[in-house]
């Protein structure tokens, strides 16, 4: 009996994928006709993907509807995984919008964030001295 999805990848390959060749094609589309009209400076400012070698490097994304969790002792909880001990770098300044789980060469696991942070205004300058030095 086959499994559905097997040797298919995360679906966020799929998105990925879809994205870069969406970009592509709105670029060439740009192109075409500038390319028609013999201006042969009009050059494509995204090329096409290319299927790259992953080098053995693993990754994994998880997204909010794959219900990760930072839990309150500073675990990660992380569905079909479990409970995951956490050295942080930092605090998380939002609550994140997903997370990538890669492995490096060397062996080890790191975790980085998406999170959405809202920008603070700067603030108003007071009022400037004018100094005339002659």
């Amino acid at each position: 009996m086959a499994r559905r999805g097997v040797g298919r990848g995360p679906p966020a390959v799929g998105a990925d994928l879809h994205r870069a060749y969406r970009n592509y094609f709105a670029a060439l589309a740009e192109v075409k006709p500038e390319r028609a009209k013999g201006n042969k400076q009009a050059k494509l400012r995204v090329h096409k993907p290319k299927l790259k070698r992953r080098h053995h490097d693993q990754a994994i994304r998880f997204t909010a509807n794959s219900r990760f969790r930072v839990l309150s002792n500073g675990r990660l909880r992380l569905p079909k995984v479990g409970d995951l001990r956490v050295r942080w770098s930092r605090e998380l300044p939002s609550t994140p919008s997903s997370v990538t789980i890669t492995l490096d060469g060397a062996g080890r696991y790191h975790a980085s964030f998406a999170v959405q942070v809202q920008e603070a205004p700067w603030p108003r300058p007071g009022p400037r001295l004018a100094s005339t030095s002659a």
